[in-house]
């Protein structure tokens, strides 16, 4: 039977259709998880010192460690974070994969501390609790003790600053998780010295809300891991509570910038599409 050529032009089009969504799948399901990318960006302010210029920051979250993520994926992630050549190292938060429901065992922790250990910054690694990090007292005295093994230091509700000599100094201000943590946004900048640049690292990114009354120049979390799924018009699809509002990318809330980065790992299904997984590098120069 010879076909009209309108009926071929909608069998072609079918086809098109059918295979463009069999490569939308394999790249969701089979290539995006395992991909981990690269994200550079460059803060420029009058309040960063000429000394700091060329300060390298690498943050990485949600690494969600056991269900989907292994060591050989994770270990992808460790190596990309080491070829950036950074000064610091910052994780803000959920290491393991629902731990309170399912407890990493020895073995698995001591694979991780293994993997985490590999991580190079001379000027130091430090982390913030996620919201699966505190699913039970258990899992949280299970991640502080992998983080610290693995030379991190855990903030909880305070301050730190990083500096590579006596004079110019970036303050960066940990507050706890909004989910399952305690929020104590008054405690972790009763120190922090203002007058540095000074960035709020907080796991779940609706936090933002909650901060109108105090001055900061920068906050990043992570929590949302981008939606996983991001589908344009519609947004992203994997909306955890505190991250209704602020899920993807980047925001102007009360003239502060608030950076989401995609995370590093999935969680509930291991699926990735226009969300990458992602390690970010923060740059930082004096602004004359």
């Amino acid at each position: 039977m010879k076909l009209s050529p309108a009926l071929k032009k909608i069998l072609i089009t079918l086809i098109l259709v059918a295979l463009c969504g069999i490569a939308i799948y394999v790249d969701a399901f089979r290539i995006e998880p395992k991909r981990i990318t690269v994200r550079y960006e460059t803060i420029e302010s009058i309040k960063i010192k000429e000394d700091l210029n060329g300060l390298t920051v690498c943050v990485f979250s949600d690494l969600h460690y056991g269900s989907f993520v292994n060591r050989e994926r994770a270990q992808a992630v460790i190596e990309k974070i080491n070829a950036e050549n950074p000064d610091v190292v910052i994780f803000l938060g959920d290491l393991f994969d629902h731990p309170g429901n399912n407890p990493p065992t020895e073995s698995m922790q001591n694979e991780l501390i293994i993997l985490l250990s590999q991580i190079q910054a001379p000027y130091g690694k430090f982390a913030i609790h996620g919201d699966q990090d505190l699913e039970s007292a258990y899992s949280s005295e299970i991640i502080d003790s992998v983080l610290y093994q693995s030379g991190f230091e855990v903030f909880v509700n305070s301050s730190f600053d990083i500096h590579l000599a006596a004079e110019g100094k970036i303050t960066f201000i940990a507050l706890d998780s909004q989910l399952y943590g305690t929020l104590e946004p008054y405690s972790a900048f009763l120190n922090a010295d203002m007058s540095n640049y000074n960035i709020v690292l907080c796991h779940t990114p609706d936090t933002i809300d909650e901060l109108d009354e105090f001055d900061f120049d920068r906050m990043l979390a992570g929590h949302s891991n981008g939606g996983q799924v991001y589908i344009p018009l519609i947004g992203a699809i994997y909306v955890p509570q505190f991250a209704y509002k602020y899920n993807h990318g980047t925001y102007y809330v009360n003239n502060h910038l608030l950076d989401i980065t995609n995370g590093v790992g999935t969680t509930n299904k291991d699926v990735r599409f226009l969300a990458p997984q992602e390690i970010v590098i923060y740059k930082f120069y004096h602004k004359n």
